[in-house]
């Protein structure tokens, strides 16, 4: 049995005055749209993006499928295998369920492993994200490069999901694909997956936005 994965212009640099003969640093700037150092960030994120399909994104993603079949299984014994720039697959022998994996049941332990992979590439996305959102107006490039990579990595499960649209899903789940895997066992169709995972980034944004407004 297996799992197969497919794979702001102008930065003011803060200004010092003179209050009662002490300097006072005034808050970095909001970076601008497309200046030399948001396109730098947003050319790193790309091209860490592209290193990260390589081997390690994919490896984080079958590491997932992995764990959570260890989770939800005895003696199921998952082996991850990356083709790079490809994808990856985790095979595992299909043994009894464990103590956990019975509170989940047959189908809810499947859907379990097969949402894993893809729930580790979100995870890495939204705390890439997040932390560039932080970051951005001290290190602009870092933090751009970090918000580019999240996005990216999140436009890459949708393009995933993408594939299993439209499919005959029990074809597809049998072949490994994750998200109609997930559909068969939970009815859940892809195009939901899809628009859950595309608001992921943006209510984040949001929600950092307001926090930054609160002073927090």
């Amino acid at each position: 049995m297996q799992i197969q994965s497919t794979l702001r212009p102008n930065y003011t640099k803060p200004a010092n005055h003179i209050v009662s003969g002490a300097p006072k640093e005034e808050e970095a700037a909001e970076p601008e749209f497309l200046d030399n150092k948001t396109v730098t960030g947003l050319g790193v994120g790309a091209a860490a993006s592209f290193v990260g399909a390589a081997y390690p994104s994919t490896w984080a993603h079958e590491m997932g499928h992995a764990k959570m079949i260890e989770l939800m299984y005895e003696g199921a014994k998952p082996e991850v295998e990356v083709f790079p720039f490809k994808g990856g697959v985790t095979r595992w022998s299909l043994g009894p369920l464990s103590e956990v994996g019975e509170k989940f049941g047959a189908d809810g332990a499947r859907a379990m492993v097969s949402a894993a992979g893809t729930a580790v590439d979100l995870g890495i996305a939204s705390a890439s994200f997040g932390v560039g959102y932080k970051i951005r107006k001290k290190h602009p490039v870092i933090g751009t490069a970090m918000m580019a990579y999240g996005g990216l990595t999140v436009l890459n499960s949708i393009g995933y999901a993408a594939t299993a649209v439209g499919g005959d899903l029990a074809k597809l789940a049998r072949e490994g694909n994750d998200f109609a895997s997930f559909a068969v066992r939970t009815g859940v169709p892809p195009l939901a997956s899809i628009a859950i995972m595309a608001a992921l980034l943006p209510v984040e944004y949001a929600a950092l936005r307001f926090l930054e407004k609160q002073g927090m």
